[in-house]
């Protein structure tokens, strides 16, 4: 039971008469539970009133994390009462990302197999506000069980927590929407109710896999009409509206555009329909609305749809707004099918119109556009035209204003009569809603009146019928300016069918411009409109028209000032002049898309070595086919430069001489990579016997750490250097391994800085020619061998480990 003080904090909540008193009840209220968990020890009764009073403070925003675990450890006490209160606290306080979610995993998966079928609801209902992608699989086996469980509620929550399964995670479910389709079988009509609403996600998601369950929809629909569900299911006497609904979404699924699906539910729906319009109640409102929509959706059936306009039009003459709101829409859909059934009701529709209700004369608007044809476009444009002209004050919303201007233009322009009711039409919408049309709609206008529809009388009929209307306008005090641009147009194309004089239609176009609250804004558009009827009338101007220009010959404006000057120019040519630069009349332009005219510019341009135009994709290609061929260019440089360097391995042989002598002391000291780099070896395309001394121990020469480290970076895993090593014996000569160190004398001299990269970009330094160790019959000095040539060499040619002579060791 609950305390006296629950009581006493629930009463003063709701005597609270502002925010800042109930919030200082909250903070009081906070401050007594933060002393209260923070206690050793809670008593097991205030548990559950402790939890009540913590979802008030959290409900009422303000911060209740505080208690989030003791809300938590309320799940896992073994009372019933304290439990549910724990699993309610939780699913409220805590969303399916919190922290929290991993320490009630265990104690749900505990729960989803107890017998108290209160705790596995409780756990259930749990599931379904906590359960995340990551969470699904740990109940899943769980839950499915409980599918076959005795108690009809632990079967529905069963069948719910599967279907928000499905919507956090359809691939785990995936396996199991056999399930759903056997829940509806089941005896209990709430289990069977929670497996409908499954089946209509997953209807929504595939249909196709579904259409097979169509009849058994069928069956429970037309059971659920007929009244074979206990009372308990019926709602102000309407049988499981609920249900009926969910029933009817489906079917809509089902049955589109599908004939065959469909005709097996005529019949039900045909019943649905003619019950649900018995009850004359809000349900059966509700229930007529969704049948005619399922029966706009599915394959028509004329019968039906005549059946649907008969019901619809008791909502469109109710006086309520809500019935009529809905009888519009239901309207909308029948529309969309076949438009002859809403003809009866348009005049109803267009009455809509002027109610006081925004949102019913939205809606209005947009089933207006959907209903009109050839036959009654005059009608409802006229009524729309009226909604237009009306207070601007009531109807104040810019956007539907904007867009019922859109809607008239469109559909004046789409099924207009003639071009006189076309201009006479948008003449009056730029009247009624100028600030409302957009200049697009003007540009179009101005079109059809130059172009014309290729009837010349009627044309003519339809541009005099302009002039004379625009001339009259011209006497209103503001005008709209995309009104006033047309209107300025089309004066100074076809002012004379007014019977004007050209002096009186200069003279309207200068008041209009003085005038109008927009005047200075089409003030370069007049100008253009007086030298049209100048060249017309023989190049005078009127008094007014030419203070005017003068005027504006010294104005700000750079585009009034040049359009002031040239027309001061072309009055003071011939007529021809002024014929040939401006035209008098609107003309209809021809475009040579072939620009014969550029011929001859273009011939004189390839005579004299222009390139001929080449396309986008024939630009890309050439570009492809160059960066190819100088591809193939450089690779065959390449292979000719390899081929250049030798033709065949190179041979070197050895010979012993009687005595051996030591070699002549070098004229500069050179290192290891001195000599590797300046070439010491023979070309490989020179075949050379040499003839070397007897073996001798010469000492290893003390070699500079940093060097060796960059040949071993440059050429290869070199062996490790060492500045003092044992001598060697040289028994033989190869050539040496990468990064290893070459012979040089056995009396090494003092080894001089070196630089690598100065060695590289200097030219080979000319080595003397070694006569005492490899004799040349050709010349005492060996000629300056290509660094790449070397390397080449060095890589083909196989590394010989140098051997120790055992007559010297």
């Amino acid at each position: 039971t609950k305390s006296r003080a629950f009581y006493e904090f629930i009463r003063q909540i709701g005597e609270c008469k502002s925010k800042s008193d109930e919030d200082v009840i909250m903070q009081k209220e906070s401050m007594y539970l933060r002393a209260l968990l923070g206690a050793p020890k809670i008593e097991k009764e205030r548990i559950r009133e402790i939890m009540l009073r913590l979802m008030y403070l959290e409900m009422l925003g303000h911060d209740a994390s505080f208690g989030y675990i003791h809300a938590v450890k309320a799940c896992v006490e073994s009372d019933v009462t304290i439990k549910r209160s724990g699993y309610l606290a939780t699913s409220s306080f805590l969303n399916e990302n919190h922290d929290l979610i991993i320490l009630i995993v265990n104690t749900v998966q505990q729960d989803l197999r107890s017998d108290d079928y209160l705790v596995v609801c409780a756990a259930l209902t749990t599931i379904t506000e906590l359960v995340n992608e990551d969470t699904v699989p740990a109940v899943l086996p769980q839950v499915v069980d409980l599918l076959m469980h005795s108690v009809s509620h632990v079967r529905k929550k069963a069948v719910m927590a599967l279907a928000r399964f499905y919507q956090k995670s359809p691939q785990s479910v995936s396996h199991l929407h056999g399930k759903f389709r056997e829940m509806i079988c089941d005896k209990d009509p709430s289990v069977m109710s929670a497996a409908v609403c499954a089946l209509y996600e997953l209807i929504s998601t595939d249909p196709t896999a579904h259409k097979n369950l169509t009849s058994s929809f069928v069956s429970v629909l037309k059971q659920v009409i007929d009244r074979r569900l206990p009372k308990a299911y019926e709602y102000h006497k309407t049988p499981a509206p609920f249900v009926q609904i969910k029933l009817l979404k489906i079917l809509a699924i089902l049955g589109a555009h599908d004939r065959e699906t469909s005709s097996e539910m005529y019949s039900v729906l045909e019943d649905t329909l003619a019950r649900a319009e018995l009850s004359k109640n809000q349900i059966g409102n509700a229930l007529v609305y969704e049948t005619v929509r399922t029966i706009a959706s599915i394959y028509p059936n004329p019968q039906l749809l005549a059946q649907c306009a008969l019901v619809i039009s008791r909502f469109i003459k109710s006086r309520n707004n809500n019935l009529k709101y809905v009888g519009l829409n239901a309207l909308a859909c029948i529309v969309n099918v076949n438009p002859s059934y809403a003809a009866e009701h348009q005049m109803a529709v267009v009455d809509c119109l002027e109610d006081d209700d925004e949102t019913l004369r939205k809606k209005t608007l947009d089933l207006l556009y959907k209903m009109t044809k050839p036959n009654n476009v005059e009608v409802i444009v006229e009524r729309m035209l009226a909604f237009l002209k009306r207070d601007g004050d009531r109807y104040s919303d810019q956007y539907m204003r904007a867009e019922a201007a859109s809607r008239v233009a469109e559909l004046a322009e789409r099924y207009a009569p003639d071009a006189k009711w076309y201009v006479e039409t948008m003449t009056a919408l730029f009247e009624s809603a100028g600030d409302a049309v957009k200049p697009s709609i003007g540009q179009s206008l101005m079109r059809l009146i130059a172009e014309g529809t290729g009837d010349a009388v009627a044309d003519e009929l339809s541009r005099k019928s302009a002039v004379n209307a625009y001339v009259k306008l011209f006497k209103r005090p503001k005008l709209p300016l995309v009104l006033l641009q047309v209107m300025v147009w089309v004066i100074g194309e076809f002012g004379e069918l007014s019977g004007k004089s050209s002096e009186e239609l200069m003279d309207l176009l200068i008041d209009a411009v003085d005038t109008q609250m927009e005047g200075n804004a089409i003030e370069t558009l007049a100008l253009s409109a007086i030298a049209k009827i100048a060249t017309r009338s023989g190049g005078s101007l009127s008094a007014k028209a030419l203070r005017a220009v003068e005027r504006n010959t010294s104005s700000k404006s750079i585009t009034k000032q040049q359009r002031a000057n040239e027309i001061m120019a072309l009055m003071a040519e011939s007529p021809s002049v002024r014929t040939s630069v401006l035209a008098p009349y609107a003309m209809e332009l021809t475009i040579d898309r072939s620009l014969a005219v550029m011929n001859q510019h273009v011939a004189n341009a390839l005579a004299q070595g222009a390139k001929s135009y080449q396309s986008k994709a024939q630009r890309d290609a050439e570009k492809a086919a160059a960066a190819e061929a100088q591809s193939k260019a450089i690779e065959s440089s390449v292979m000719k430069a390899k081929n250049s360097r030798g033709t065949g391995p190179l041979v070197f042989e050895h010979h012993k001489a009687d005595v051996p002598q030591a070699p002549p002391p070098r004229q500069a000291p050179v290192d290891d990579l001195d000599m590797f780099f300046g070439g010491g070896a023979t070309s490989p395309a020179t075949t050379v016997a040499t003839q070397m001394p007897p073996p001798q121990k010469i000492s290893a020469p003390e070699v500079d750490e940093s060097k060796a480290k960059l040949a071993d970076a440059l050429f290869g895993n070199a062996p490790p250097l060492k500045k003092e090593s044992a001598p060697v014996t040289l028994a033989g000569f190869a050539p040496p391994p990468r990064g290893a160190p070459t012979m040089r004398s056995s009396a090494p001299p003092s080894a001089a800085p070196f630089d690598l990269l100065s060695a590289l970009d200097a030219p080979a330094p000319v080595i003397p020619a070694m006569t005492n160790l490899v004799p040349s019959s050709s010349s005492s000095q060996t000629a300056p061998v290509d660094l790449l040539s070397q390397l080449d060499l060095i890589s083909a040619a196989p590394a010989a480990r140098p051997q120790q002579s055992s007559a010297n060791a």
